[in-house]
């Protein structure tokens, strides 16, 4: 039985050095983090610092909204005087041109509308010359080699 007695004796021996390194182990390795009332104490400082950043974000769009409210009244505010005022100085050009008779049609004046100003020539050079203006419509008509080319804007 001596066979017997060793094997119960080391396994009893290895089963102590087993808890003595576990327990070794945990005091070595423990954690040196925070616990859990340290934790929670963290959460609750998170989540009232998001609450005050929830305050602030509505007090903000709050504020916004006000602006912009203020905005759109000012704005429907200054159309109703434009529009206002495009009816008033419309009816005074209406009563002007009633009461005074256009004074070109009474001279005599052609009713033909003069040229448009254009930034380019006829012919084949395509830029306008210095004494192109100083020139009367009948000469330059003339000159024309090709037909007038609609102006380009």
């Amino acid at each position: 039985m001596s066979d017997g007695t060793t094997l119960w004796g080391t396994a009893l021996l290895c089963l102590a050095a087993g808890v003595v390194i576990g327990i070794a182990a945990t005091l070595l390795f423990r954690r040196t983090g925070p616990g859990p009332q340290r934790t929670r104490r963290r959460l609750a400082e998170t989540e009232l610092e998001l609450d005050r950043m929830r305050e602030q974000l509505d007090q903000h769009f709050t504020s916004v909204d006000e602006l912009v409210e203020n905005l759109q009244r000012q704005s429907e505010a200054l159309r109703q005087q434009i529009g206002r005022d495009d009816r008033q100085l419309r009816g005074n050009r209406h009563d002007r041109a009633r009461s005074e008779p256009l004074a070109g049609a009474e001279a005599g004046q052609d009713d033909a509308s003069p040229d448009a100003p254009r930034d380019y020539a006829d012919g084949a050079r395509g830029t306008l010359d210095e004494a192109y203006f100083s020139r009367s419509r009948d000469q330059r008509s003339q000159q024309v080699e090709q037909p007038a080319t609609p102006p380009r804007y």
